[in-house]
C-alpha cells in the first residue's frame, strides 16, 4: 500500500509507468462514459478529466479491452477518476498471493515448505512491483493460484464445495485471457485421470492416444493445416512484439518478420527452434551480459537471485515427478502449458520479464520444496 501511494504521487504522466496502464485507464473511462450516455460500452474519443490526455482517435480495436478494463471502469463509475484506487486494490490482492502460495504448498507438501513458499512469493521484488500498477497481472496471478488450489483441494477431499468455487474463478480468469479456459480444462481432466486406479488410468490414457493417432492419421493434411494456423496466431504476436517499445529479440529467420510474411509457411523445424530458444529467453531474460537499459540494470540483483531459485525449482519438479506426481501434476502442467503459450507469443524483453511472473509463484513453490528437502529444518524450524 505504501508503494502504491508513493508511486502514484511521484510517477510522471499522471501516475502511469507503462503505456498499458495509460491505455487501461483511458479505455475504462471511455467505457464508463459511453454506458452513461448511450447505455452500452463503447470506446469513444472522450478523454478522462486530466490534461495529459489528448483527443485522438482510438485505433486499437478491442486490444486492451477485457474483464479488468471493465472492473476499472466500474471503479471510476462509483468513485470518479481516482487512478490510485485500482492500484490500492491490486496491492492488497498482490499480498494475498503469498497466502495462496502457503495454502497450495501446505496442501501438497508440509508446513515448512508452505511457510518458505509464502516468504518467497510475498517478498519477490517484481511481484511486489506489479501489484502497485494498474495492470491485470496481479488479479490474473491470484485467480490462477486460486484455481489450482481448488483443483488440488478437490483432488484430496472430493468435497463438491470446491467445484462452484473453481467454476467462478475460471469464469473471471477467462474474462482476462480467453485462452485460459482450455488450459484449465486440460488441467482438471488430467488431475482427475491421474487420481484413478492404475488399471483404469492406463486404459483411459491408452484409449486417448490410440484415438488421437487414428484421428491424426485419417485427417493428417487438415490436422497439420489447423495446427500451423493455430501456431501462426501465436507467432504473429512474437513477430509483432519486435516493433513494440523497448528491446525485442528475434527467434525466426529474418523473412518471417516482414509485414507481408505468411506465417503458416514456417517449417516445423523453425517452429521447434522458436519453442526451444523461446523457453531460454522466457526463463533467463534480461541476460546479465546484455543489459540494454536502466530498468534492466535495476533488475539484475533479482535476476541473479532468480537464477538460483530456478535451479532449485527444477530440482523440486524432479522430486515431485518421482514422489508426488499425482497431487502436483496440475502445477507442472500449468507451468508447461501457460509457459508454452507465452514462449510462442513473446518477443519483447520487458514484456517477457513481466509475463514470466505469471508463473513465478509456482516456480517458487517448487523451489521451496527443493530447499526444504536439501536443507530441512535448517531453513524453516
Amino acid at each position: 500500500l505504501i508503494l502504491a501511494f508513493v508511486y502514484s504521487f511521484t510517477a510522471k504522466n499522471g501516475g502511469w509507468l507503462f503505456g498499458d496502464e495509460w491505455g487501461i485507464s483511458v479505455y475504462a473511462w471511455q467505457i464508463k462514459d459511453s454506458i452513461k450516455e448511450v447505455g452500452y460500452p463503447a470506446v469513444w474519443q472522450t478523454p478522462p478529466p486530466t490534461s495529459i490526455f489528448v483527443r485522438v482517435p482510438v485505433s486499437l480495436g478491442d486490444y486492451g479491452i477485457n474483464g479488468y478494463t471493465y472492473w476499472v471502469s466500474l471503479l471510476y463509475s462509483l468513485f470518479g477518476y481516482v487512478t490510485l484506487l485500482p492500484k490500492i486494490i491490486n496491492s492488497i490482492l498482490g499480498a494475498s498471493t503469498g497466502i495462496l502460495s502457503y495454502l497450495i504448498a501446505r496442501a501438497i507438501f508440509n508446513r515448512r515448505v508452505a511457510v518458505l513458499s509464502m516468504i518467497l512469493v510475498t517478498f519477490f521484488p517484481s511481484l511486489i512491483f506489479w501489484s502497485v500498477l494498474n495492470l491485470k497481472d496481479t488479479i490474473f496471478i491470484l485467480l490462477s493460484m486460486a484455481i489450482l488450489y481448488f483443483v488440488i483441494r478437490f483432488q484430496k477431499s472430493k468435497d463438491p464445495v470446491y467445484l462452484p468455487l473453481l467454476i467462478i474463478a475460471m469464469f473471471f480468469e477467462s474474462t482476462l485471457r480467453s485462452n485460459m479456459l482450455l488450459i484449465i480444462l486440460i488441467l482438471v481432466i488430467c488431475s482427475y485421470v491421474i487420481m484413478l486406479k492404475k488399471h483404469h488410468r492406463n486404459v483411459l490414457i491408452l484409449a486417448f492416444f490410440i484415438g488421437l493417432a487414428i484421428f491424426v492419421f485419417l485427417n493428417k493434411p487438415l490436422f497439420l493445416k489447423e495446427l500451423k494456423s493455430w501456431l501462426s496466431l501465436l507467432i504473429i504476436r512474437h513477430t509483432g512484439n519486435i516493433n513494440t517499445q523497448g528491446f525485442g529479440y528475434k527467434l525466426l529467420p529474418e523473412q518471417y518478420y516482414s509485414m507481408y510474411a505468411d506465417l503458416t509457411t514456417i517449417p516445423f523445424i523453425a517452429i521447434l527452434k522458436l519453442f526451444f530458444l523461446g523457453w531460454i529467453y522466457f526463463i533467463f531474460v534480461p541476460f546479465p551480459w546484455a543489459i540494454n537499459s536502466l530498468s534492466e540494470l535495476v533488475s539484475l540483483p533479482q535476476m541473479i537471485f532468480w537464477y538460483g531459485l530456478f535451479v532449485f525449482s527444477l530440482i523440486g519438479i524432479y522430486l515431485c515427478i518421482r514422489v508426488k506426481i499425482k497431487i502436483s501434476l496440475c502445477l507442472i502442467l500449468y507451468i508447461f502449458l501457460m509457459g508454452s503459450i507465452i514462449v510462442f507469443s513473446s518477443g519483447n524483453i520487458g514484456t517477457t520479464f513481466r509475463h514470466r511472473d505469471m508463473l513465478t509463484p509456482f516456480f517458487l513453490i517448487f523451489s521451496a520444496f527443493a530447499i526444504e528437502k536439501l536443507f530441512g529444518k535448517g531453513i524453516i524450524p
